[in-house]
């Protein structure tokens, strides 16, 4: 699936992408990414796609992930109302945006 999203500079100065409503979980993932100032989700994906573990479990500030390698969960209890509070998304396609913000951070 293809992700459209526009691209903003947070107050940190880390690029961040900006998602359609329905995919507004998403942009949680980043922003997490953002205030640690590193990719903390990837690695334990990376684990998944590679067969070393068949499920992970993580959290951020803004959101948790139920990681398995076909797809992932993506959730939150700090959305609005007129937001879903979970997201399942294909785990390899993901990785491929996690990987893409690493490279516009230079990170």
């Amino acid at each position: 699936m293809k992700y459209d999203y526009s691209i903003f500079v947070d107050d940190n100065g880390y690029i961040l992408f900006k998602f359609i409503k329905e995919l507004k979980l998403l942009e949680y993932v980043f922003e997490d990414m953002s205030s640690f100032g590193e990719p903390i989700f990837r690695e334990f994906i990376k684990k998944v796609i590679s067969d070393e573990s068949k499920f992970e479990e993580v959290y951020g500030n803004m959101c948790g992930m139920k990681i398995r390698k076909d797809y992932t969960v993506i959730t939150s209890e700090y959305v609005s109302s007129n937001v879903l509070n979970n997201l399942q998304i294909k785990t390899i396609e993901l990785l491929h945006l996690i990987d893409m913000w690493i490279k516009k951070n230079n990170l």
